[in-house]
């Protein structure tokens, strides 16, 4: 078993991040399903921001996007990476 080498505290950081990982699936559901209600879609992706930006723009066609004026230094960076693409 794969998990015989590992130190308690190895395991115990395996089952605590496997543990968020399935609390984040089921908030990211519950809400998905709620915007549902509201008409409002909500797409989640594992990939790049530039990458998946561009892939949910192409596949529903998107002719416009209307952003806020970000602020923040991560924001500022996603959205530089964004522009450059």
């Amino acid at each position: 078993f794969l998990l015989q080498n590992q130190s308690k505290n190895q395991i115990k950081q395996l089952v605590l991040s496997i543990l968020i990982q399935t609390i984040i699936k089921k908030l990211a559901s519950d809400l998905k399903k709620n915007l549902e209600k509201l008409n409002i879609t909500l797409i989640i992706t594992h990939e790049d921001l530039g990458l998946s930006i561009n892939k949910v723009i192409n596949k529903y066609h998107i002719d416009n996007i209307y952003t806020q004026r970000e602020w923040t230094r991560d924001e500022i960076i996603q959205e530089k990476k964004i522009t450059n693409e």
